[in-house]
């Protein structure tokens, strides 16, 4: 039996819909994220969080890799369905529906690419314990999270509902992976333009969701029109308290 997609689900896909990676980093970073993990001997990926597939296709056309990726939401293993039809690839592709237990048979991985996705494992700091598991000694974990710029704001804070806890600092950097077990090779940070444009396009398409159903779903419509208005004014207030930054990390050998 299919399992019903929620209104959560659906507001998600159809934010992120018109983006053509569903995370703040421009292009040519993420383009070079891709050409260092498609290096030889990378053979398995497991892509968490894979959302419409951008990623994932971008490593099995730049190389001979077999990525698997895995994703919640329907509508997002849809979408990478479709983007992946006729699509050249060097490698290939395969789209799982589910959360980490849909992948607990598979053997480690040479790499884990985790964007903006580490909710599956709890929180960035449970990503970075639990990843172990899922990366074979001498892989790699690409990590893209968003941290703290020097210490949090307490209003900040409160309003995000988080505790300073929940992100590491850029000021932890690499100190926080080397406790965690990590090696970090490769780190970039979106820049205040690209934050503000990847904002910019994810309340264009969460507006254009609530317009979509606001006859259908009214009470859903205007709770999303209220958070977009909360959102704003929030990033507005303390937008500069946090940015996004994304790290090759590597399991030292055994």
């Amino acid at each position: 039996m299919n399992t019903p997609i929620t209104f959560a689900q659906r507001l998600s896909a159809a934010a992120h819909q018109g983006l053509k990676h569903a995370n703040p980093l421009p292009a040519e970073a993420l383009e070079d994220l891709v050409a260092r993990v498609a290096r030889p001997g990378v053979q398995r990926v497991l892509d968490v969080g894979c959302g419409a597939g951008a990623s994932a296709l971008a490593l099995a056309q730049a190389a001979p890799i077999a990525v698997l990726g895995l994703d919640l939401n329907p509508d997002f293993i849809a979408q990478a369905r479709a983007r992946s039809k006729g699509l050249p690839l060097q490698g290939a592709v395969a789209w799982r529906l589910g959360d980490l237990t849909a992948v607990a048979d598979e053997p480690p991985f040479d790499a884990l690419w985790c964007m903006g996705s580490s909710q599956a494992f709890g929180g960035p700091l449970d990503l970075l314990r639990g990843a172990h598991a899922r990366v074979r000694p001498g892989g790699s974990l690409i990590v893209g999270e968003l941290e703290w710029v020097g210490e949090p704001a307490a209003a900040f804070l409160s309003d995000l509902g988080l505790s300073a806890a929940d992100l590491w600092s850029d000021a932890a950097v690499p100190d926080v992976f080397d406790q965690h077990g990590w090696q970090m090779d490769h780190r970039v940070v979106a820049s205040a333009s690209a934050m503000a444009a990847y904002e910019a396009g994810v309340e264009a398409g969460r507006l254009a969701f609530a317009d979509r159903v606001s006859e259908s779903e009214p009470e859903g419509a205007a709770r999303v029109r209220a958070q977009v208005d909360g959102w704003r004014e929030l990033m507005a207030r303390h937008g500069s308290g946090w940015q996004f930054a994304a790290h090759i990390l590597r399991r030292p050998a055994a």
